[in-house]
């Protein structure tokens, strides 16, 4: 059956209108859900748009030598120390924001720590340990404020991504730290991680002239 003249071009119009609304939807989709700077999700909790940055101010090597492991000890032989700094500010003063994020430790060497195949006394509890502390400095007055800590961890106890020996392996060591500020001077905290080795009475060979190398980063910034 053939169409009329009227009907093709009634037909048309309707399809015309059905892709305006489409495209109007979608757009307004997009839009309302797009990030807000730095590729932050702002949340309910946001008053005004958050700026966040963060960088790593110190990359993290462990060398342990014979030496090091002469006399077992509970306290470490060999220490070595990263940083994380992590800065939050409103866009406007006394406008509330508040971000959450996690830290990782991401492997920069191949050479990689595995699970020691050893047992000793319980008063060792670690070959390769990571720790963090946290200070805070800004206005975040208002708000109870929680500042998280990583309490030393058994670096086998974290779980990884990623192959071992394999550059870039990370592991999740700090999770959903928060941030608060409310002035366009920035909210500043500052993470201090401490990795450390322990001479323990038991074979220690597998990791004897082996060099660790590895970085921390920030990641899955919620605000």
């Amino acid at each position: 059956m053939k169409m009329s003249k009227t009907n093709i071009v009634v037909t048309g119009l309707a399809l015309l209108m059905l892709l305006l609304v489409t495209v109007s939807a979608t757009y307004a989709y997009f839009s309302g859900n797009q990030n807000l700077g730095n590729g932050l999700t702002v949340g309910a909790e946001t008053d005004a748009p958050a700026s966040f940055t963060a960088y790593t101010a110190d990359q993290i090597a462990l060398n342990v030598s014979a030496e090091d492991m002469a006399v077992a000890s509970t306290t470490p032989a060999v220490t070595d120390n990263g940083k994380v700094i992590a800065l939050l500010s409103s866009s406007s003063e006394d406008s509330v924001v508040h971000c959450t994020y996690d830290i990782e430790l991401v492997w920069d060497s191949t050479t990689q720590y595995t699970v020691p195949s050893m047992t000793f006394n319980s008063d060792y509890k670690y070959e390769l340990s990571l720790k963090g502390t946290q200070s805070v400095s800004g206005d975040t007055s208002g708000h109870t404020y929680t500042v998280t800590t990583l309490n030393e961890t058994n670096l086998t106890d974290f779980t990884w991504s990623g192959s071992a020996g394999t550059v870039g392996r990370k592991a999740k060591v700090v999770t959903g730290a928060e941030i608060y500020s409310k002035s366009l001077t920035a909210t500043t905290a500052t993470w201090n991680f401490v990795l450390n080795f322990y001479s323990l009475p038991a074979d220690q060979d597998d990791i004897t002239g082996k060099s660790y190398n590895a970085h921390l980063t920030v990641s899955n910034v919620v605000c």
